[in-house]
């Protein structure tokens, strides 16, 4: 919770004495914020989530600045890892990645940020379990990362080390991270879902959908 105490709270706490936060996001046992350019985390730190350049079974109690630079835009907190996008249209991720889901192209947890493969600038990223997927500055969708349920879109169960391509449309505006599944919104405003589809959560009727179907209309 940030609060400098390992103490359960059922009301709300402030977090700290700053009121310029502009996004606050929560992982498993670590959460992450977002206030004038600059990233904190704090909670658990097994894997270098909290990304201040340690890790291993030291909590981090209050929030901890990721880095040192200030031209972080917008933030997302996975399962066990996280992601910014940068001034410039940058991803960089930190934390774990026993399924490549920091998209560096290796099996190696990182505690502080690193950026991403492939050159591309973005407009949106956002972290799944053990996946990430992001929006190009063109439209396109990547995504990156483990894909054992089809939660990366791009047709197979395949994992994937780096920024693949998911099809080839260029009209993509967000994409949405779940649990093993992902959902994106087009430009025209059409929803699109895929991956696990045990309990409905992709809304198309379907099973498994390795790639993205839209949602049926209610």
């Amino acid at each position: 919770l940030g609060l400098g105490n390992t103490s359960d709270k059922n009301t709300p706490q402030r977090v700290g004495a700053e009121s310029d936060w502009s996004l606050a996001n929560g992982g498993t046992e670590f959460s992450c914020g977002l206030r004038g350019g600059m990233v904190f985390c704090w909670g658990r730190n097994r894997y270098g989530q909290i990304g201040n350049g340690q890790s291993g079974s030291t909590n981090v109690l209050t929030p901890s600045q990721v880095g040192t630079d200030s031209d972080w835009t917008q933030l997302t907190v996975g399962y066990q890892h996280a992601c910014g996008l940068r001034n410039g249209g940058e991803v960089w991720c930190w934390g774990r990645s026993n399924a490549y889901q920091l998209g560096e192209g290796v099996q190696v947890n990182r505690s502080e940020p690193v950026k991403v493969l492939g050159g591309e600038t973005y407009s949106q990223v956002v972290a799944g379990t053990y996946s990430t997927c992001a929006v190009t500055t063109g439209g396109a969708l990547h995504c990156w990362g483990s894909n054992n349920n089809g939660q990366l879109g791009d047709g197979t169960i395949t994992t994937r080390k780096s920024p693949t391509a998911i099809g080839s449309d260029s009209d993509w505006a967000e994409v949405y991270g779940g649990w093993y599944h992902m959902c994106g919104k087009k430009d025209d405003g059409r929803l699109y879902c895929w991956g696990e589809n045990r309990t409905g959560q992709t809304g198309t009727g379907g099973a498994w959908e390795l790639a993205p179907v839209p949602m049926l209309d209610p």
